[in-house]
């Protein structure tokens, strides 16, 4: 059987969160993946090894990041939308008001916190190499 995945967007890597991560990861209910803006915020002084978190993550996931705000409703507009790290991300519907990104069914679209857009899909999705 699949294990459910439990994503996390953090701003940060912090340190103190880290054993809260590891622990996390080593639930056998679900997998893990932490996504992090950055690997450390412009005013703070700590720096935390590359293999410290020990966990799976993705620091700066500027890959899933898009300018403006693409409710479903605007999605029918475009094919695709550039990431702001310069990826293609392409949209689809699938079927009536059903869109995919990647490929990836969106499960949980138009969540709005102030001014963001967020979309929940079926898997993380990875910059290509």
């Amino acid at each position: 059987m699949m294990r459910p995945r439990l994503v996390i967007l953090n701003h940060e890597i912090l340190p103190y969160r880290i054993p809260l991560f590891r622990a996390l990861a080593d639930d056998p209910q679900f997998e893990l993946h932490v996504l992090y803006c950055a690997r450390r915020g412009w005013d703070r002084s700590w720096t935390v090894p590359r293999d410290s978190p020990a966990f799976d993550h993705t620091a700066k996931p500027e890959y899933h990041i898009v300018e403006g705000q693409w409710t479903t409703g605007l999605l029918p507009q475009v094919s695709s939308l550039t990431s702001l790290q310069g990826g293609l991300l392409t949209t689809h519907e699938e079927e009536a008001k059903r869109f995919t990104v990647n490929g990836e069914f969106i499960l949980l679209p138009d969540f709005q916190i102030k001014r963001l857009v967020l979309h929940t899909i079926d898997t993380v999705l990875m910059p290509p190499p």
